[in-house]
Parts: structure tokens; sequence; C-alpha cells
């Protein structure tokens, strides 16, 4: 067990909120968000479903799916990838707020660390083509012989049918 200090209002200096994580396992995480009267909400929609409690303060919670008045003592339950925002805020706001799966970041921040990953598997799987199509016929014979998953078979049919990946904005 453990007895965690949260829920409180933290005023958040020159930034316009303020987020304090108390607790992270491996299926949740826990913390209190704080924003002043007559502050600004600037988070963007997270993949995680997100239950808020409000311990002090009133405002407005502004979602896809409509505007709710909220007070001490409201719950409140927004589904992954939901855009939401406080707004009007008249008192200082603290949130206790619980993500499952443990929060991750807003959704752009975890497509642009995707989309690194991704660049960065591509980067890999065209130098390990352009390896491949070096190697001679008697290589590519003794490489097969040795390795036998289908990861690298799949690499040398791509690389047999000019298969390139292209990483496009768009796409």
């Amino acid at each position: 067990m453990e007895k965690l200090d949260a829920g409180r209002f933290t005023a958040p200096g020159s930034a316009p909120n303020h987020f304090a994580e108390h607790l992270r396992t491996g299926s949740l995480s826990f913390g209190t968000y704080s924003i002043p009267a007559g502050g600004l909400d600037d988070q963007h929609p997270h993949r995680e479903d997100e239950i808020y409690v409000v311990t002090t303060g009133r405002a407005k919670l502004v979602t896809d799916s409509g505007t709710v008045d909220v007070g001490p003592g409201d719950a409140l339950f927004v589904p992954a990838g939901e855009a939401h925002r406080f707004t009007d805020v008249t008192e200082d706001l603290a949130l206790l707020v619980f993500f499952a799966p443990p929060y991750s970041g807003a959704l752009q921040d975890v497509a642009a660390r995707r989309r690194e990953r991704l660049e960065s598997f591509g980067r890999y799987l065209e130098e390990s083509v352009k390896e491949y199509e070096r190697m001679t016929e008697a290589e590519k014979e003794e490489f097969w012989a040795r390795t036998d998953t289908t990861d690298y078979k799949n690499l040398q049919q791509m690389a047999d049918a000019g298969i390139v990946l292209d990483l496009d904005e768009d796409q």
C-alpha cells in the first residue's frame, strides 16, 4: 500500500498549468492537474482513457461530445483520443487524473515518436537490402543456409520484388 499526497492545487508559476505525476504502474498512471483561475488548459488528446475527479475549483469541460460545468466532487470520463479542454476556469482548479494505460504523451507526441522509430527502421531496412543486393549468389546461399526466419525471407522477397518503403508524411 502507498498513501499518496495528491489533489491539492499547485500554482503553475509562469506556465499556463501544472501537472504532477504521483504514481505509475504497468496498467495506469495517476497525478494532479492544476489550472489557475482564468488559466489555460493547453493539453492535446491522448491515447489513454482518462478519469478526472475535481477536488477544488470550478470550470467547464469541453469535449467532442459536449460541454459540462464541473466542480468539487465531480468525476469525468474522457475516452482515449477525444479532444477535451477545461475552459472558463473561475476558481483555481485541481483535478485528480487517472490514465489507463499509463500516460504516454499527447497523440501528436506519440505519433512523432512512432514516426521516428519507423524512419529509423526504414533506414535500417534500406541498408539491409543494399547489403543483401551487394552479396554474390554464393554469399546469399550461405546466408539463407544459416538463416531460417520468416523476417529475413520476407526481406529477401521484398528486395527481389523491388519494394521500397515510402515514409512521406501523407502516408
